[in-house]
């Protein structure tokens, strides 16, 4: 890709300073954006950490991270305030493999104790982005928001290690009970802003590239084999899309290789005339073959891929457009692994949304639309594959992860506007206590990730004056 100056590269990354407009009444951008185990990133990122990511990726000036280096976590210290965090040395349960393997379900928690995750030094702010299957893992991002200084975190049991990602301030990580972590985010090469997609494994950060070392796009989701999903990001002209009849025939110029943006769902968002689709012609890199992914057949229409299951089971969408670029139909699809893909049909008298759909031991968790007579109602919604049953769940207000055993992490919303993280494993929420120090909050509270046993949740909760930031946290039930 040839060198831009400022101007031009702003130009081309201002899809990152805000939400694309969405013309679609079917897809809604927020519930794409909220992705597999993935909260919204409301104020933390998107308020202030993200535009400040993009100033700084403008003028090549490297974030710098705190001392603590990969593989040399710091513990928690007293001195700080912060709540030690369970471990196995303090009465915390390891993970039970009767549960984490699938072969037996685990007993509904009761009761949950919350735990402030330490942050590095001058941290202000911070969220959970994900957690593995055992509980063991959380991965997310902190902030000072004095300053802008970002960094990305691994807690192990609850023990913190600093990352150090060859993109700064990453919008997207996922993290398996390896210890794999995967994350995409904007970096400086040879002068020119690109958005990487990386994975760290076994000490050492792999760029996720073609054969011919182009990076595709973003992450979108990582399972317990180390396989990472990932989509393209494609743009249209004036909503007719690249390559059909009156449209261009690439990408806009300057644009080749730099997918730009926040997730936007099929049919994109608008940004200067172009429209911006993330999430396309699905990638699949398989451990050892991060310059080699495998590409998912889509069969007709547009696929959007947006969740990968253990044994390789992917779910997404796919959608066909007319001449105008609209969308014309919109099909949850599951692809098995030999490829044959099948369609996910909604609850009875639903209507699909190929928005978001995420996939843990043959359940899935997404959304769908419900009747109504005017603007249309999107219904968070769990699919059990062996059984082909698509259920509402009217529980929680919002859902963000799901496990082997179709547990729910979220949260609730009282009539008021408050958020609550939560959790459903039956037919009520179970509804997560707040640490000292949190504040009810309207834009932050969230579960968004339970481990398979469903002792350990891993989220974040509004603290500060005002509802005015985030904490990372984590939830040792029994």
């Amino acid at each position: 890709m040839d060198d831009f100056d400022d101007d031009a590269a702003r130009e081309l990354l201002r899809p990152l300073d805000g939400d694309p407009h969405q013309p679609s009444t079917v897809e809604v951008d927020g519930l794409l954006r909220a992705g597999r185990r993935r909260v919204r990133r409301r104020r933390l990122l998107a308020g202030g950490g993200l535009a400040a990511t993009t100033a700084v990726v403008l003028v090549a000036v490297p974030v710098t991270l705190a001392a603590v280096r990969d593989g040399e976590p710091t513990a928690p210290d007293p001195d700080t305030g912060q709540a030690a965090q369970p471990g196995p040395d303090r009465g915390d349960p390891t993970p039970d493999d009767r549960h984490t393997d699938g072969s037996t379900p685990p007993p509904v928690p009761t009761r949950c104790t919350p735990y402030r995750l330490p942050l590095p030094d001058g941290a202000t702010e911070s969220q959970v982005l994900d957690g593995d299957p055992t509980g063991r893992y959380l991965v997310g991002v902190a902030r000072d928001a004095r300053t802008a200084r970002t960094w990305t975190l691994r807690w192990d049991r609850g023990v913190m290690t600093v990352l150090e990602p060859p993109t700064t301030d990453p919008p997207r990580l996922l993290v398996n009970s390896q210890g794999v972590v995967a994350g995409d985010g904007l970096a400086v090469r040879d002068g020119t802003a690109v958005q990487l997609s990386w994975v760290y494994r076994d000490g050492r950060y792999v760029d996720l590239t073609d054969p011919n070392g182009n990076h595709l796009g973003g992450v979108l989701d990582l399972n317990e084999r180390g396989d990472v999903l990932g989509g393209t990001h494609t743009f249209a002209y004036q909503g007719v899309p690249a390559g059909t009849k009156g449209g261009p025939t690439g990408t806009p110029a300057g644009g080749a290789g730099t997918p730009g943006g926040p997730a936007a769902s099929p049919g994109g968002g608008r940004s200067d005339g172009y429209l911006n689709v993330p999430g396309r012609d699905p990638r699949i890199w398989a451990p050892g073959a991060e310059q080699n992914p495998t590409r998912l057949a889509s069969g007709m229409g547009s696929p959007n891929a947006t969740g990968i299951d253990d044994d390789g089971t992917v779910v997404g969408g796919i959608v066909e457009y007319d001449w105008s670029g609209a969308d014309r139909a919109a099909r949850m699809t599951v692809w098995a692994p030999d490829g044959t893909a099948r369609t996910l049909a909604p609850p009875p008298r639903h209507g699909a949304t190929t928005a978001t759909l995420s996939i843990r031991g043959g359940w899935v968790l997404g959304w769908s639309v419900a009747p109504s007579g005017g603007e249309a109602k999107f219904v968070p919604t769990r699919w059990n594959l062996r059984t082909g049953e698509a259920t509402p769940l009217t529980g929680l207000d919002w859902v963000t992860a799901i496990n082997r055993y179709g547990w729910v992490a979220g949260f609730v919303r009282d009539a008021s506007g408050v958020e609550t993280p939560a959790v459903l494993a039956g037919e009520r929420p179970l509804v997560l206590p707040l640490p000292a120090g949190a504040v009810p909050g309207k834009e932050g509270p969230a579960a968004v990730s339970v481990s398979d046993d469903g002792r350990v949740v891993g989220g974040l909760v509004s603290v500060g004056p005002d509802d005015s930031a985030t904490a990372a946290v984590r939830w040792a039930c029994e």
